[in-house]
């Protein structure tokens, strides 16, 4: 077989892999809206039009108002004991400074981990910390507190009317008659603002580790859309949740999140501050933010809608001053298909938001490096400096504010803007975890090692001229690594001519596909059944998400490096039986002689692969769910004790004379 065609065949591969990555995550038609979900300012029930629209942003405290989002506290009583104080201390030095109208907190309240990290169940001195953080913040905190279930708060938790369900009792949520998703309005004399939680935990809740992606039914969808039926004539309508969208089973739920101009979220925890910017705009022309975690980086967002344009700054705890640029707005999140842009360019002022505890001295302001001057101060944290925004009426600038109070904090922050609704790009690695649908992408990629495997070994044990198909290439070094790839092509041949060892490779890999891999305590006192495809636990199927990527685990360390090591000792050791019962004298000058101390070392990828999948056993799933998880485990436990018969049974086939194989090499001439 040349080579050729395999490069090629290749290479067309990737290309459909990139061009459906790119199809995934480029921006659409979000910068180019067809339809648009902002409704400009009322007058009688009617909506203006944009050449109606009198509403200016100019330099009076109106149209304003600003709120707060916290994830991912995660309080716990055996690690980090200072998260439930370090809150109550924020609201007290911050929150009461900054004096937002409401918080909103997206899930994980609760860490709900065993002390040794691997087990999982509510603890109710957990939730009396969170109990006990927003009754010290409300009296700080004149604006209402929010909170949605993230997955750490469901984990052993039935249902929603159970007794383990500690945040039906102990958060704000309590006030809410269904106890999941919700809506609430907040009221101003210049509109209407609808904010939206959606309650996507699993129900039942298991423990962990199976309790890593969201899940909506088609009643938690309809009930969703009756909430943005009911929206439809909010200025602005915001959605949050503990999942990004990405990590949330749920049929078409984008299409009907479309109308909201975000979606707040946490749960990845920026992948431990390796992505600390996590933001996308959705091809429906949502902004998708993540925030990341109070937990271990004590992060906070302050939100900004001013004249129904949405701005957010995500900081740190205690960092002064604070600063957030509402007009105009940064270039990369602008919102047309959401929010009024024209008022940036009909804009008279621009306008700053700048809270410390002190006196702030100045607010410097400059644009493509050009100092414009001072902003004033107005009234609670506003200031406000004339601009021209015709000026810079084409493509992005970058403004800069430098701000400083009394007691020495200084801080500058930079944004782009722009008045024709020009945008920068968002990160290419963002727009990949949060557009990306996530569960279907591991189902996608398990079935295909799955198949793909399966019909390598069955092409293999059907192919008569296995020489035909090996690899030929007149290049040095690429022959080098076809070589290397005939080599085991030949391997794996001989290993499919041996019935009994190609029927057990078949059987491992079909029943890693369709059979249950263990049986344990999904929940307290609640036995269930894990499969790849999903968990039926309580007479409930809960369809598989984080259960693909442990399959595609199991495929990768175990399942194909035991064929190949078959493979290989099956060849060896057969060849050296062949040789001895031959008597092949001239068996050291033989290039494919092995001495026995090679035969012993050959052990060692046995031992390995033995080692590695019981340490699985024992650690893995028995701690998450009992030690039945450990004793009815045929994919880890099982497969460990399997691998030491196996290994000796191939040694028996590969020692028998004459030879088990359907067809050898030399028949195949």
């Amino acid at each position: 077989m040349n080579i050729i065609p395999l490069l090629c065949g290749l290479v067309t591969v990737i290309i459909i892999i990139i061009a459906f990555i790119y199809d995934l995550t480029e921006p659409g038609t979000s910068s180019t809206p067809t339809e648009v979900y902002y409704s400009v300012t009322k007058e009688n029930g009617k909506a203006l039009k944009q050449d109606e629209d009198n509403t200016v942003l100019n330099g009076e405290h109106d149209k304003l108002f600003w709120f707060i989002q916290v994830t991912d506290m995660h309080f716990s009583i055996f690690r980090d004991l200072k998260r439930g104080p370090d809150l109550i201390q924020f609201c007290q030095s911050q929150i009461s400074i900054i004096r937002p109208k409401f918080v909103i907190v997206s899930g994980d309240i609760v860490d709900a981990k065993t002390e040794n990290m691997l087990g999982s169940q509510q603890y109710l001195a957990e939730w009396k910390i969170y109990q006990q953080v927003t009754d010290e913040c409300a009296r700080v905190v004149q604006g209402q507190w929010f909170d949605i279930r993230g997955n750490h708060d469901v984990f052993d938790v039935p249902h929603v009317n159970s007794s383990n369900n500690y945040f039906k009792r102990y958060t704000s949520q309590k006030k809410f008659s269904n106890q999941t998703s919700y809506m609430f309005d907040f009221n101003t004399g210049y509109g209407r603002y609808t904010f939206i939680g959606i309650d996507a935990c699993l129900a039942p809740g298991p423990r962990r580790p199976f309790n890593f992606f969201g899940r909506l039914r088609e009643q938690d969808v309809n009930q969703l859309l009756e909430y943005t039926h009911k929206s439809r004539n909010s200025n602005l309508t915001i959605w949050f949740s503990h999942y990004p969208t990405s990590f949330i089973i749920s049929p078409d739920l984008r299409s009907v999140m479309k109308r909201g101009i975000a979606h707040l979220s946490g749960h990845l925890h920026t992948l431990g501050g390796h992505v600390p910017n996590m933001y996308t705009r959705q091809k429906t022309g949502m902004l998708e933010l993540e925030l990341g975690d109070w937990k271990d980086n004590r992060m906070f967002r302050l939100l900004a809608i001013d004249h129904d344009l949405l701005s957010f700054t995500d900081e740190v705890i205690n960092t002064w001053p604070l600063v957030l640029i509402t007009n105009p707005k940064h270039a990369l999140f602008l919102a047309p298909r959401h929010e009024p842009l024209y008022r940036i360019a009909t804009s008279t002022h621009i306008r700053i938001l700048a809270f410390s505890p002190s006196l702030i001295k100045y607010v410097n302001v400059s644009i493509d490096n050009i100092f414009l001057g001072s902003a004033e101060p107005v009234k609670d944290g506003l200031f406000v400096l004339p601009w021209q925004p015709a000026s810079y009426a084409k493509g992005l600038h970058k403004i800069s504010v430098s701000v400083a109070d009394s007691q020495g904090h200084q801080k500058t922050v930079e944004q782009p803007f722009s008045i024709d609704n020009s945008q920068p790009n968002f990160s290419f690695v963002p727009k990949l975890l949060l557009m990306m649908n996530h569960f279907v992408v591991g189902r996608v990629l398990f079935w295909s090692i799955f198949l793909l495997w399966l019909t390598i070994l069955i092409l293999l044990r059907n192919c008569y001229r296995i020489r035909n198909y090996l690899f030929i290439s007149d290049v040095r070094i690429i022959d080098s690594v076809c070589g290397w790839c005939n080599f085991w092509i030949m391997l794996l041949w001989k290993l499919t001519q041996v019935d009994k060892l190609f029927y057990i490779i078949i059987f491992i890999c079909i029943y890693t596909g369709i059979g249950p891999w263990f049986i344990g305590e999904f929940l307290e006192n609640e036995i269930g059944a894990m499969f790849v495809w999903g968990i039926v636990v309580m007479k409930s199927y809960i369809p598989g998400s984080f259960t693909y990527f442990f399959g595609i685990f199991q495929f990768i360390t175990f399942n194909i490096p035991l064929t190949f090591y078959v493979s290989y000792y099956f060849d060896r050791v057969n060849y050296k039986f062949q040789c001895w019962n031959r008597s092949c004298h001239n068996r050291q000058n033989n290039r494919f002689w092995l001495p026995t101390w090679w035969l012993a070392m050959m052990e060692i990828p046995f031992i390995c692969l033995f080692l590695f999948q019981f340490y699985l056993a024992l650690t893995g799933f028995p701690k998450a769910y009992g030690i039945m998880a450990f004793y009815t485990c045929p994919v880890r436990t099982w497969s460990a004790i399997f691998l030491v018969g196996i290994n000796i049974y191939t040694y028996q086939l590969a020692c028998r004379d004459p030879p088990v194989m359907r067809r050898s090499p030399s028949q195949d001439r």
